[in-house]
């Protein structure tokens, strides 16, 4: 997939979420309600909760490649939980498949605490493994390696959110 779809051919869209939606979101995701099939493999329980029954040294972290100039991003608008999936940061969404997360150029994995952190590089908290995260971009079923800082592992399947501009706590 080359990088022309990151792009979309220069449009965007930006999507609202319903605050009834979100209501729904917190409500399915704190009664630990599971999609069948779509999340079922990219999921397992004990993925969703805990942070202890994995490696966080061997937490892989995707990154979109640095650009001269500004970078061209998806402004679509999502909401979901930040999990660990097979060392892998995945959004995830009741009723919809699970996202691996490819970050942006400027922001950094902090494990310097009791928690797996995402930071801009000038230390702001823009999101937290076991909380809800805002963040802009768009989904696409597959990545160019020369549109990434580092290839994807294949325990790290797609889709994939693109993430844009924005990112923290929903609003």
């Amino acid at each position: 997939m080359s990088a022309s779809l990151l792009i979309q051919h220069g449009r965007t869209h930006r999507f609202v979420i319903a605050p009834i939606w979100i209501v729904l979101l917190l409500v399915a995701t704190g009664c630990g309600v599971r999609s069948s099939a779509d999340n079922a493999a990219a999921t397992p329980a004990a993925s969703a909760t805990s942070q202890a029954a994995f490696d966080p040294n061997a937490l892989f972290f995707p990154q979109q490649a640095a650009v001269e100039g500004d970078r061209a991003v998806m402004e679509a608008l999502t909401v979901g939980m930040l999990l660990v999936d097979n060392s892998c940061l995945r959004l995830m969404q009741p009723g919809q498949p699970s996202y691996l997360i490819v970050w942006p150029p400027d922001v950094t994995l902090d494990l310097t605490q009791d928690f797996i952190q995402v930071r801009t590089k000038t230390g702001r908290l823009v999101a937290q493994v076991g909380s809800m995260v805002q963040m802009s971009g768009g989904v696409v079923d597959s990545v160019a390696n020369q549109a990434l800082s580092q290839p994807l592992p294949a325990e790290c399947p797609g889709p994939y959110w693109i993430v844009g501009d924005e990112i923290g706590s929903p609003k």
